[in-house]
């Protein structure tokens, strides 16, 4: 078992909007995340994938890799993970009390995420990992993951609309907080966006000394996308064979082997190819043929659209039935307008979080085929699991957050 509630009465946000508590902090532990072969990666969706990717890669390379992603499902321990092993109770209690030690002599005060992405510069720093992958949190520029001075490589993903009220409510905001992350003289690997998202990328590394390679879709070639395999190649990677379902893994896959390919390690075709073959990440796309439900954490509008566009791909004749819950700052009226007419029902869950959305504005929501329930999401499986039809599915979307009861896949 690992920890469930874990700082939880901290702030999530600096009233300065800095990095400067942060920093004040880790200057007491020598800047140890300086010491770190840290591969940084930011962007709007596909950023745990491609995290796990690269991570996957180096491991299989003999490697000792890190992995700080999230957020978590059940456990803050499975933010924290070594060559597949998550930290323990006993460490991250350990951690914990070193930096609550200096926030007790000191002014410094962290935010939760800051508290959080302290302990992994320490973890990772301590157990002397070969290479730690990196997830920021929010945005880039000012997130608590970007004190780092010089990243192997910094790593753009998919750019689109979350978090507006602190990254902006246009893309060409929220790119530029991203590539907030891009540093001097740096490798700078990113998805491929619309040429005025890529300006703004471009413009950061250009005045960072640092030049950027975009993913590139024309050289993807899909062969076979199905339940059963997934085939394609792409830049001299022939017949690559992925177990994790939806077009996105595959475009996710890609800009992860443009990073592998443009950091100074050796490489070994055949271990990348296998390492490949056995990645697996939990809630994306995630299919259980047997129990007809599909688990996906698409929680906002980009990624929504990216769920409905998976089903038109894998299925034809089946009918669906929704289960969607997000938290309060995300735009979930424009969300359910985007499932509503793809989805037979649309049972608006509760998620696991004092963040759900307050119920006096669910009565306000007025869409064709919804149900409104205080209910979690496991909750609502055990009571329509054995009501539907052979042809229906159940899918469940939205935040991580629904996932915190005892559901299983």
């Amino acid at each position: 078992m690992g920890i469930r509630l874990f700082e939880e009465d901290r702030i999530r946000f600096q009233d300065d909007s800095s990095l400067k508590q942060m920093l004040d902090l880790m200057n007491y532990f020598n800047n140890c995340q300086n010491e770190l072969q840290i591969i940084h990666v930011a962007g709007t969706n596909g950023k745990g994938t491609t995290c796990n990717f690269i991570y996957d890669i180096l491991k299989a390379h003999g490697y000792k890799v890190g992995l700080y992603t999230s957020p978590h499902i059940k456990f803050y321990n499975e933010r924290y993970i070594i060559n597949d092993e998550k930290i323990s109770n006993r460490k991250l209690i350990y951690y914990s009390k070193k930096i609550k030690f200096i926030e007790s002599i000191s002014k410094i005060k962290l935010t939760k995420f800051e508290f959080l992405t302290a302990i992994a510069f320490l973890f990772f720093y301590d157990e002397k990992c070969d290479y730690v992958v990196l997830e920021t949190g929010i945005g880039g520029r000012l997130d608590a993951t970007n004190i780092i001075k010089k990243p192997v490589a910094s790593v753009i993903t998919n750019i689109g609309y979350d978090h507006v009220k602190v990254l902006g409510n246009n893309l060409e905001s929220i790119a530029k907080e991203k590539s907030g992350i891009i540093k001097e003289n740096s490798k700078v690997i990113a998805y491929d966006l619309d040429q005025s998202l890529k300006n703004i990328i471009i413009k950061e590394a250009e005045k960072k000394h640092s030049k950027v390679i975009f993913l590139d879709f024309s050289k993807i070639d899909i062969n076979r996308i199905a339940l059963d395999k997934t085939i394609f190649s792409y830049k001299g990677f022939e017949q690559i064979k992925l177990n994790i379902k939806g077009i996105q893994a595959i475009y996710n896959l890609c800009l992860s082997l443009d990073v592998i390919m443009n950091i100074d390690i050796p490489l070994d075709y055949e271990i990348i190819m296998k390492a490949i073959s056995k990645s697996t990440i939990k809630y994306r796309f995630e299919i259980d043929e047997k129990r007809k439900i599909i688990v996906d954490v698409s929680h906002n509008e980009q990624s929504i659209k990216n769920l409905i566009d998976n089903l038109k791909i894998y299925f034809r004749n089946e009918e669906f039935i929704c289960i969607f819950g997000v938290l309060d700052d995300k735009d979930y009226i424009k969300m359910l307008n985007i499932l509503k007419d793809y989805f037979k029902r649309i049972y608006l869950c509760r998620p696991y979080s004092d963040r759900a959305i307050d119920e006096e504005k669910l009565n306000d929501i007025n869409i064709k085929n919804l149900v409104i329930t205080s209910e979690y999401a496991d909750e609502i499986i055990e009571k329509i699991k054995n009501s539907k039809s052979e042809k229906e599915w159940l899918v469940i979307c939205g935040s991580f957050k629904n996932l915190g009861g005892q559901f299983e896949l």
